[in-house]
Parts: C-alpha cells; structure tokens; sequence
C-alpha cells in the first residue's frame, strides 16, 4: 500500500504545471517518464479511489492529440449491444476471417481509407488471420476478434451505437474549464464501409483523446459508480463533466469487464518487490493513420483487479496496443522497462 502511494505521489515529478512532490523514489521514475516522453506517448494515472488524477506523463500529447482508439472502442460497442439487450451476451458467431460487407465475392477489400462505399464481394478481415472460428461475446472482447464486433454493430444497427458513443461523452471536452483541451471529433458516418469501421474503432469517424480514455478507464474501474475526476493544475482545480447521466450501468460493466486481458504477477523475485499493484486488467488497441502505415497503441487499464486504487491510459503515438501493454506491465509491475522499444 505504502508503495502504491509513493508511486502515486511521484508521477507528477514528470509534470509541467501539476503539483510536484519529491521522493526517494525518484531517480527510477524519471527513468520510466523519459522513455515515454522519447517515444512521444502519454500515460494518464488516476487515483480510482478517488478521481483526482495523479498524473499526466506528456501532457500535450494527453489533452491536445485525438487519434482513432481502434480496438479499445470494442468495449464501447459491447456497451451499446448490452444496453439495447442483454442477451446479445449469448450471441455467438463462426468468425472464417471474411466480413463480407455487401455480398461474397473476391475483391479484397483490406485498405480502410480513401475508399467509397463498397462493391458486392468486398470485405474486412479479421484481428486472426484465418478467423476465430466459432466464438462468444466475452471470448470476442478479450481476443480483439473484429469479425464478431462487424457483426455486433449489425445486429443492434448503427443508429443504437451512434447514440452510445454520445452518450458515453465522446465528441465532447472532458472538462469544460480546461481551454488546452480539445473534444476529439465523432462523426455521423452514412457509408456502411465507415460504419462497420466505427464499431472496431478504426476509420475516420472516430477520434478520441488519452484524457476522454482515462475518463472511460475510471468509470469501468468502479462499475459506473464514480464518474466525476478532478485535475489540479497551476493551483486550480478543475472537475469533469458526469460520463453519463444514467445509473443502471453497473450490471453491464461488470459483464464486459470479464472479457478483458488481465495480467497478475506470481513472481516472488527481488525484482518485483518494487511493484506498484500486483495484477491489472484492460484493452488493447491498435489504430492506424490516415495516408500513412503508422499506428498508434493504447492500453486502458485499472488494478489491481479486485480492489483497484489506479485507473490509467497508456498511448503511443506510434507504436501498437501490445508495445502499450508491455509498457504498462514494465511500469506498474516493476519490471525492467530497458527492453520495452525494439
């Protein structure tokens, strides 16, 4: 516990403009900071006891930069298919790698933008290549399979998941007071090969902020109990808008939240005295770039699993949701962080 604070209390030593307070630890924590900075990421660190948010690692990059979520939005859409009826829970489908947009045939259609609508016989592939066979909901979540959520978003229709991502607060600013902070963009899509993209958090249509994530991250965190996080900054407080205004989220977020990677160290090595939380559980993503083969990778995650005391988001600018993840086990698992970039 002792530990987890101190980890807490430090992070802000990386910031410009956050309350700053020292510590012993501080040599190791700059360290882990000037890696990420190097690479151009952010990670954001909250306290999920509480909501005030610990720390801001690259705060430019946190509340200024939106990028497509990718995969991280499957959690968004699971949301919309439980809100609209729970029993898609149960829906299980034989993912073969192909989601035929229009009809089968045998154009190819991998390339996500620049395109318009599409032709009988086009399709996207599948995150497995060769598919996931037959595969349920939670199964679907937790291994990223983009067949399922093509059909997912299909089976409660665009409008049912449009209206959840506003309803979620994406497209608007986290806190009203913060003037640095942009809203990300949501847009409306009318082509059905756009569409198909938003319910996997690709495409155009989807934009979001690290900040609008580690908001997300922390509503899950406490079942959609908590919603309001608080930012000190420059001496000023600032307190964010409620997610959403409903209450009975509860029950859907504790099903999602059984579809998540979990990861849980075992190690009794000396290394690991050093840990900040002992297991945590999350999302991947992996979002490409307009014109361009680069990605960026996030990870949202909150431990330790049973009990969490941290929210936090670790974007990359460039990079993949498995390098995010990697970056969160070596950060808040104590492990070495010398191999993290290759």
């Amino acid at each position: 516990m002792m530990k987890w604070k101190l980890f807490l209390l430090l992070i802000p030593l990386c910031l410009s403009g956050l309350e700053q307070k020292g510590s012993l630890q501080w040599k190791e924590l700059n360290q882990r900071c000037k890696l990420v900075l190097k690479k151009r990421g952010s990670i954001i660190i909250i306290d999920s006891r509480n909501g005030y948010i610990k720390g801001i690692i690259n705060e430019s990059v946190a509340i200024k930069k939106s990028a497509a979520p990718g995969s991280v939005f499957k959690i968004v859409t699971g949301i919309a298919a439980l809100r609209k009826d729970k029993r898609n829970r149960f829906v299980k489908v034989y993912c073969d790698d192909r989601y035929y947009i229009i009809g089968k045939g045998i154009r190819n259609y991998r390339i996500h933008f620049n395109r318009l609508e599409a032709e009988v016989g086009q399709y996207y592939r599948c995150s497995k290549y060769g598919g996931h066979k037959r595969i349920g909901f939670l199964s679907a979540l937790k291994r990223s399979c983009n067949y399922y959520f093509f059909n997912l978003g299909d089976k409660i229709g665009y409008e049912a998941f449009y209206n959840q991502v506003l309803r979620l607060g994406f497209g608007q600013k986290v806190f009203s007071t913060l003037k640095e902070e942009i809203a990300g963009e949501i847009k409306k899509e009318k082509l059905r090969t756009r569409q198909l993209l938003s319910y996997i958090g690709d495409g155009y249509g989807i934009q979001t902020t690290p900040l609008q994530m580690a908001h997300l991250v922390y509503f899950l965190a406490n079942n959609g109990e908590k919603q309001i996080i608080t930012l000190k900054r420059n001496g000023k407080k600032h307190i964010s808008r409620r997610i959403v205004s409903e209450s009975n989220y509860g029950p859907i977020i504790k099903i999602i939240k059984r579809g998540l990677i979990k990861k849980v160290s075992t190690s009794t090595d000396r290394i690991y005295q050093k840990q900040f939380i002992s297991s945590f559980a999350g999302k991947t993503g992996t979002s490409g770039a307009m014109n361009s083969l680069k990605t960026s990778g996030w990870f949202i995650g909150y431990g330790p699993i049973e009990n969490p005391k941290v929210a936090f988001v670790v974007f990359l600018s460039e990079g993949t949701g498995r390098k995010a993840l990697a970056l969160a086990e070596k950060i808040f698992m104590g492990k070495n962080i010398s191999k993290t970039y290759k």
